[in-house]
């Protein structure tokens, strides 16, 4: 393929020297990358033929190649080139650079449809595979318990309820496992979302259910927001339904919803956590707490986490024991990672 003869081979100023002539027959696109948006174009194109940006400093060769320049020559290099040897060589490495990452781009797409087809495979399993024989189990438990029940002792009629009491419990995990899955293979549709709108709702619901709870509710104004609905009424579903089942042995619970620098935060006077279970918490299916005192599957954070992250941003936690609990989260790869300390947890006396 010829170099493009584009205007940027001269540079009218003098800065360049004029590189079309020795460029000629080279297998390379040159772009000025002064001219962002045609280096951002071009470097996406699916094309093998690598794309050089032509720079002033050093400085600007590492935007360059950050926008997804293959190579990048300064101003000092092109004074340099006595000829199209130099050029040649910066092609050949700039070529190697695209075709490593074309490499590494198709070895990950494998991946990745691997993986979606793993979840399929699962999802079909946890549907159909596994539910059949639970709920023979729980049939034959029922049927057992129903038909029998007068001709069984107190200890045999006890093991039947810890058989149904089992198959329910292993019934919801495989629940929210699945739902799971589908959340993570499911595609993602941006939006304008109110996350307000839908604490508000999650909030209104749960005071239907224990009306004579005492909680205080509180958020901020405008809390909209650009992402997928599904996803975030999960990820606030799953901290909102978390802060209120941890704030029940207070007698005044507290939860709030804040903007939180670049993110949002999540807060409660609840029975709080240890901060070494901090990254733990987010795991499926850990728990700190029997099902006596907190019933749940336990899978909750572990879909905030996934909600968050396929919006390109993180969540973390702080908390302590006895203390409540905060989560911090953004929506937005470009935000800082959230960071939290024993100062973003609710006021001594407010707890």
């Amino acid at each position: 393929m010829p170099a493009n003869p584009d205007p940027w081979m001269h540079d009218p100023r003098g800065r360049w020297r004029d590189v079309a002539q020795i460029a000629q027959g080279l297998d390379a696109r040159f772009v000025d990358a002064a001219d962002r948006e045609t280096l951002v174009r071009l470097a996406g194109d699916p094309l093998p033929t690598p794309v050089i940006a032509l720079v002033e400093d050093e400085a600007a060769a590492h935007a360059a190649l950050a926008d997804g320049a293959d190579g990048a020559l300064t101003r000092a290099d092109l004074t340099a080139a006595e000829g199209s040897t130099d050029l040649r060589r910066a092609v050949e490495r700039a070529a190697i650079t695209r075709r490593s990452v074309q490499t590494r781009c198709a070895r990950r797409a494998a991946e990745l449809g691997a993986t979606d087809r793993t979840l399929e495979s699962f999802g079909r399993a946890v549907s159909h595979d596994l539910r059949a024989p639970l709920r023979a189990i729980d049939g034959f438990a029922q049927a057992l318990d129903e038909d029998y029940r007068d001709d069984l002792d107190p200890l045999a009629r006890r093991y039947v309820e810890r058989i149904r009491f089992g198959a329910k419990r292993l019934g919801d995990r495989l629940t929210a496992l699945l739902a799971l899955t589908e959340m993570i293979r499911r595609p993602f549709e941006a939006r304008l979302v109110d996350l307000g709108e839908i604490a508000d709702g999650l909030i209104e619901a749960s005071r239907a259910q224990a009306p004579g709870r005492a909680v205080e509710w509180s958020r901020d104004a405008d809390l909209t927001v650009c992402g997928d609905p599904r996803l975030l009424r999960r990820l606030i579903g799953a901290l909102i339904e978390n802060a209120w089942l941890f704030s029940s042995p207070r007698p005044q619970a507290r939860i709030e919803l804040r903007r939180w620098g670049r993110g949002f935060i999540v807060r409660d006077n609840g029975v709080g956590f240890g901060q070494n279970y901090a990254e733990k918490i987010f795991q499926a299916f850990t728990r700190f707490h029997t099902e006596d005192e907190f019933p749940g599957a336990g899978i909750g954070l572990a879909v905030a986490q996934c909600a968050a992250e396929r919006h390109g941003g993180r969540i973390v936690a702080r908390g302590a024991e006895g203390r409540g609990a905060a989560f911090a989260f953004t929506l937005d790869a470009d935000a800082p990672a959230p960071a939290l300390d024993e100062s973003d947890l609710w006021p001594e006396e407010t707890r």
